[in-house]
C-alpha cells in the first residue's frame, strides 16, 4: 500500500495534478495487423497484390509454384477415378460364387465331395478378399486427392480480413523455406484501417466509470489537430501499481481513411459521452 502511495505522488510530481480536462498520450494504430507466412516450402510463383491494395477475407495474395504437386493430383486422380480393378475382381468373385452354387448342388445330388466343395469355397473366399483389397485401394486414392488438394490450399496465401496491404517482404522466384523461417519473417502484411484502435493508460479513479461502450473525445496530433470521437472497447480490470493507471482501449472510425495509423493521440479525460 505504501508502495502505491509513493508511486502515486511521483506521478503526481511528473504530470501534475489530474483534473477532468486532462490528457493521455497515446497513438493510433490499425484495428488489425496480419503478418501472412506461408506454411509449405517452395518457390514464389505469382504475386497477385501490391502495396496499397485494398483485400478482402479469400483475396488471394501470391501463389508457391506447385507443379509437382498438380502432377501428383493428376496421378491420384486417375487412380481414385479408375474402376477397371474393381470391375476386374467382383467379376471373379460373382464366377466362383457361381461355381461354388454349382458344387454346393451337385454335393446335395451326390455326384461331387465335400471336398471340392471346401476347395471352391477357399477360392471364393480368395476372390471376396482380393475385391475387397482393390475397395480400400479406392478409397486410399480418393484419400490421397484430398491430401494432395490440402496441399495445394497450403501454397495459396490468402488475406483473412478486409484490409489493405502495406508490405511485401518478397519477389517473384525468390524462395520459401520454412526451415530457416522465424515469426519476423512473413511474405504479407494486412492491415485493418477502417477502424482504428488506441490504447492508453488512464488514472485509476477516472478509468473506474469508464465501461465497454462508453465514448471519449481524443485529439488526433497529425497536422491541422481534429477531435474525434472513440468507442471504449476493453478497460483492463488490472491497476498498475507503479503508475496508478489502468489500460484503455478504444476504438475510432475510419471508414473514410482521413486519420493516419501512426497519428499521435490525446485521449481527453471528459466526463463519457460528453
Amino acid at each position: 500500500m505504501l508502495y502505491r502511495l509513493l508511486a502515486i505522488f511521483c506521478l503526481t510530481l511528473v504530470l501534475g495534478p489530474l483534473h477532468a480536462d486532462d490528457e493521455v498520450l497515446s497513438y493510433l494504430e490499425p484495428y488489425r495487423s496480419i503478418e501472412i507466412s506461408a506454411i509449405d516450402t517452395g518457390v514464389i510463383s505469382e504475386i497477385r497484390v501490391k502495396e496499397g491494395d485494398q483485400v478482402a477475407p479469400g483475396d488471394v495474395l501470391l501463389l508457391l509454384d506447385n507443379e509437382i504437386a498438380e502432377s501428383r493430383l493428376a496421378i491420384a486422380r486417375i487412380n481414385a477415378e479408375g474402376v477397371g480393378k474393381l470391375m476386374a475382381t467382383q467379376a471373379e468373385v460373382d464366377l466362383q460364387q457361381q461355381r461354388y452354387d454349382q458344387l454346393g448342388r451337385l454335393v446335395t445330388s451326390g455326384t461331387s465331395n465335400s471336398a471340392e466343395l471346401a476347395r471352391q469355397k477357399a477360392l471364393l473366399v480368395q476372390a471376396q478378399g482380393n475385391h475387397i483389397i482393390a475397395e480400400e485401394e479406392q478409397k486410399s486414392f480418393k484419400l490421397e486427392v484430398k491430401q494432395i488438394e490440402a496441399e495445394l490450399k497450403r501454397r495459396i496465401l490468402t488475406s483473412p480480413i478486409d484490409g489493405i496491404v502495406v508490405d511485401i517482404s518478397k519477389d517473384v522466384a525468390e524462395p520459401v523455406s520454412l526451415a530457416s523461417s522465424r515469426p519476423e519473417d512473413y511474405l504479407v502484411r494486412v492491415v485493418e484501417i477502417d477502424r482504428l484502435k488506441c490504447i492508453g493508460h488512464v488514472p485509476a479513479m477516472f478509468a473506474r466509470g469508464l465501461k465497454k461502450g462508453d465514448s471519449l473525445s481524443l485529439r488526433v496530433e497529425d497536422g491541422e489537430p481534429v477531435v474525434v470521437r472513440g468507442t471504449v472497447e476493453f478497460v483492463s480490470p488490472v491497476i498498475d501499481p507503479a503508475t496508478a493507471t489502468v489500460r484503455v482501449q478504444l476504438v475510432v472510425d475510419n471508414a473514410a481513411f482521413k486519420l493516419r495509423s501512426g497519428a499521435t493521440v490525446q485521449i481527453l479525460l471528459t466526463k463519457p459521452g460528453s
